[in-house]
């Protein structure tokens, strides 16, 4: 029950304002509010066809870049880049040029050699908030969970959902949706002791399908 314990221990949420951006199933993420107002850039890998989020974040007059490998859908802001090291988001131009941004990412499991390149000094000071879906079967080399640790020092859990269009392992879903927020900007937020999935903020992936337990979080109000 390795993965079941590192959830326990790590992928706890605290409580935030938080709202939906894009739709009302697969393809949408929850954020906190503040970290919406304040980003001066929003970084999507991983677009297909679905691009609901990217659309909500423009509509919110958000600066949008999105990347996908084998691109798509066909607009100014969308560009073809296959993301495998922290060192290739870092040097897009305008990653550069910007401090408090929103990073999205759903790549069907390169986020893993993501998080072992990662510049945690880089990643402190310039990612407000992270919003990403973390494949656990999609893990070619096994790399072990306690790689994501590093992000938790500068960052508290800020949400968590299951992917309803796949399994679980272990009583944990294989594709989570996990959102981290920068600590620099909140002031020690308590934990959210609500019940998951939330109503009327998460939805399931796959609608008709049941939503997928987060077992973990039962033992919330205990800590």
């Amino acid at each position: 029950m390795k993965i079941f314990q590192w959830m326990n221990k790590h992928i706890i949420p605290r409580k935030f304002e938080k709202i939906r951006i894009g739709n009302n199933k697969d393809g949408g993420y929850v954020l906190p509010n503040k970290c919406i107002d304040e980003s001066d850039l929003c970084v999507s890998f991983g677009l297909g066809n679905n691009i609901t989020y990217e659309k909500d974040l423009l509509n919110r007059n958000k600066k949008v870049i999105g990347y996908d490998i084998a691109l798509t859908v066909r607009h100014k802001w969308a560009r073809k880049m296959k993301l495998d090291t922290y060192e290739k988001f870092a040097n897009i131009p305008e990653v550069q040029q910007s401090n408090k941004i929103i990073l999205k990412i759903d790549t069907e499991g390169s986020e893993w050699n993501f998080f072992e390149t990662m510049d945690m000094q880089h990643f402190g000071e310039k990612i407000s908030c992270f919003a990403f879906e973390l494949h656990l079967h999609m893990n070619p080399k096994k790399t072990p969970l306690s790689v994501m640790e590093k992000m938790l020092d500068t960052h508290y859990v800020a949400h968590v959902h299951g992917n309803n269009y796949s399994n679980c392992r272990e009583l944990v879903p294989v594709a989570l949706e996990i959102t981290l927020a920068n600590k620099k900007y909140f002031d020690n937020p308590p934990i959210d002791i609500q019940k998951y999935p939330i109503k009327n903020l998460d939805y399931a992936n796959k609608p008709g399908r049941i939503e997928l337990d987060l077992p973990w979080l039962h033992s919330i109000k205990l800590l």
